[in-house]
């Protein structure tokens, strides 16, 4: 028997797509509908037509048992009971009218009212026997506001025992959630909907629901992931009463009224109508590579849009991965082994191109995990940025810092420093030993693409992988060329309600929509960097903030981006322009994205970004070939001239100018 995730299941189908001498396939937990979940039902349902002996088992406690009945040929259904405790329900107007405002009873928007969540909690310490509440909230802001409130209204705060429950938040931390508390303390756990299936907290008696989570969602025809607070589903809402009834009876306090419930979706929206598609079209590819991505996922349960796999393709196209009839280009062919999102396996190839692997498998390591390796993330972000600018050496780049951060831990990893370095820059060992794994993941897969002579090349700093290991620009080249056109403009400057802000930073999107990040970048409200161009790996729109947020960003030089950025660098003839020997240049036709030269440094920049691709192309076509007489040349004449080139000295900022957005576009005044 063995036991693993759903990742394991589909590469294994990759090398064994009939699973022969497999008997049964039990898939637990299909109600989380993740993407890799609807892959893996596609997949089995082909099987068994040319499979006749397997048998395949859906199991999970909150689906439509109906639907998926249907998708699997009406099989049988098998109902087993539970032992479940009665839970007592009381929706918004059910509840003490002390504690609810009469403006609640007809709300619709999904806004979570804090005064309302502590008041309920209060009201349960006060006055219901003992057992420990467990209350869902959105988001870990919504959390914070909650614990304070509690800490303000209730009589006695030592009466009560605050944990919190979020996917980042640190293992020990969420583990004290289960311990018990003594006589005369009530356990009051403030949760995401982490805590809403796959466990049991013994203790809890109360829960409390707001109805609310944060949610992601895409729009097919902006091509644009966004994540706001929305309502909960009715499955939803199930499996939170049912946390208060797994060993004990329960009550549900249910913070909406009960019309809201009426009106809400069945069940949640599976991930493949809710994230961008690139990943997953290329995936596709492993399974069936002579099929296009929509005749492929047309058989899932529930397809994707017709609008969101155009998206994605052009992604894929963009990134020289597919051409144009999706077939797998050269490229494609070697990255689709990847177990990364394929931005991340193009900056590999490019990373080794350049020889600056070793900091780039970090980097994409760490994009990969989706989380940096810091302990308290969520509680206190601004240290956060305070440690990586101590690591950061004036760069101005997430990525590089934190890279830096996962070395020195690396070099100091079983000497009697570590534990103090980890103590000091608050890491979290877990997450650093997961990107470690990540790194020699990646390198195995780039051995067996022929891209490096060995799985631990990346840890030589002589092989040519990784003679550039130090280079920053040819650093900042590989993310260029692997995350545009995720890039923004720093302004400083800012005119708003008719006044000038000329210490205010905005941040500007090539593609038109205002940006925002984080307070854990070091870049955050910073003015005076070595470039006005921030590259990012990826951002979501904040409902909240109407803005496209990121965390980590690095200050790429123009040059890189001139270089290695887009598809097509074209001249562009100005109006007004006094200097005819001066010409500006626009990547894809951005027209944030424009830089000014003399027309012989425009001539010049051109040659060398085609020279660039045609060394590229080959460079990839020729990985396994044993006579290879360009590369040589590549290494010994090309690469140390490219380098003095991308290390050239940039002009920072454009001084005199504040900015304003009008109709989402950016307009210039003069201070």
């Amino acid at each position: 028997m063995l036991f693993c995730s759903t990742g394991m299941l589909l590469r294994k189908l990759c090398f064994n797509p009939n699973l022969d001498g497999i008997s049964h396939v039990i898939v637990d937990e299909v109600h989380e509908r993740s993407i890799q979940i609807d892959i893996l039902l596609i997949l089995l349902k082909r099987l068994l037509e040319t499979n006749k002996t397997i048998k395949i088992l859906i199991m999970s406690a909150s689906f439509n048992t109906y639907v998926f009945s249907q998708y699997f040929n009406n099989c049988p259904v098998i109902h087993v009971p539970g032992n479940v405790y009665p839970v007592k329900e009381y929706f918004l107007e059910k509840l003490p009218s002390e504690l609810v405002g009469v403006n609640h009873y007809n709300r619709t928007e999904p806004r979570l009212d804090v005064n309302l969540v502590a008041s309920v909690i209060n009201y349960v310490h006060n006055t219901q026997k003992k057992g420990a509440v467990l209350c869902f909230l959105p988001g870990w802001d919504d959390i914070l506001a909650v614990q304070n409130k509690l800490f303000e209204i209730c009589e006695d705060p030592s009466e009560l025992k605050i944990c919190r429950a979020h996917s980042r938040l640190p293992h020990e931390e969420q583990k004290i959630i289960f311990e018990p508390v003594p006589d005369g303390i009530r356990k009051v756990i403030l949760a995401t909907n982490v805590a809403e299936t796959s466990i049991t907290i013994n203790d809890v008696v109360y829960v409390v629901d707001s109805g609310l989570h944060k949610g992601a969602k895409f729009d097919d025809e902006l091509g644009i992931a966004s994540l706001g607070t929305q309502w909960i589903t009715q499955a939803n809402v199930r499996q939170r009463r049912g946390r208060a009834g797994r060993v004990q009876h329960g009550v549900c306090y249910h913070l909406f009224p009960q019309k809201i419930l009426t009106d809400m979706e069945d069940y949640p929206k599976p991930e493949i109508l809710r994230m961008p598609l690139e990943s997953v079209i290329l995936d596709c590819k492993l399974y069936c590579p002579d099929s296009k991505a929509e005749d492929f996922l047309s058989s899932a349960l529930q397809p994707p849009s017709q609008s969101s796999l155009q998206i994605g393709v052009q992604e894929l196209q963009m990134c020289g991965v597919l051409d144009e009839n999706e077939n797998l280009t050269d490229l494609g062919k070697v990255i689709v082994n990847f177990a990364t999102h394929p931005r991340l396996s193009l900056a590999l190839i490019y990373a080794a191109f350049l020889g600056c692997l070793d900091p780039v498998l970090t980097i994409c390591a760490v994009l990969t995990l989706s989380k940096e390796p810091f302990l308290n993330t969520l509680e206190d972000k601004s240290l956060i940025k305070t440690i990586k600018q101590s690591h950061d050496n004036y760069l101005f780049s997430d990525h590089l810092a934190t890279a830096k951060i996962f070395d020195t831990w690396n070099e100091l990893n079983g000497t009697s420093e570590v534990e103090n370095f980890i103590m000091l820059n608050l890491l979290d060992e877990q997450n650093l030993k997961f990107i470690r794994d990540l790194k020699s993941l990646f390198a195995e897969s780039m051995f067996e693409a022929g891209i490096i002579d060995s799985p631990d090349a990346f840890s030589d700093p002589a092989n040519l992988c990784n003679i550039n290991r130090n280079h920053f620009p040819s650093i900042f080249s590989v993310l260029s060329a692997a995350f545009y056109p995720n890039v923004m403009k720093v302004i400083q400057g800012e005119i708003s309600r008719g006044k000038i802000n000329k210490d205010a930073v905005v941040y500007s999107l090539i593609k038109g929509q205002r940006g925002y990040i984080q307070k854990e970048s070091v870049a955050c409200k910073e003015f005076e960097l070595p470039s006005p161009w921030l590259i990012y790996f990826k951002a979501l729109h904040s409902e909240a903030r109407r803005m496209m947020m990121t965390s980590a960003v690095s200050s790429v030089p123009g040059i890189c981006l001139l270089l290695f950025g887009g598809q097509q660098l074209t001249v562009v003839n100005e109006e007004n322009n006094n200097d005819p020997n001066n010409v500006v240049l626009m990547l894809d036709n951005y027209k944030k994205l424009r830089f000014s030269c003399q027309k012989e440094e425009a001539e010049l920049l051109l040659l060398l970004r085609n020279q660039l691709k045609n060394v590229f192309r080959t460079y990839v076509e020729t990985l396994k070939s044993p006579n290879n007489d360009i590369m040589p040349f590549y290494n010994e004449e090309f690469l140390p001239v490219l380098k003095e080139i991308i290390s050239t000295p940039q002009i920072p900022f454009t001084k005199g100018q504040v900015y304003k957005f009008v109709n989402n576009e950016l307009v210039s005044e003069e201070l």
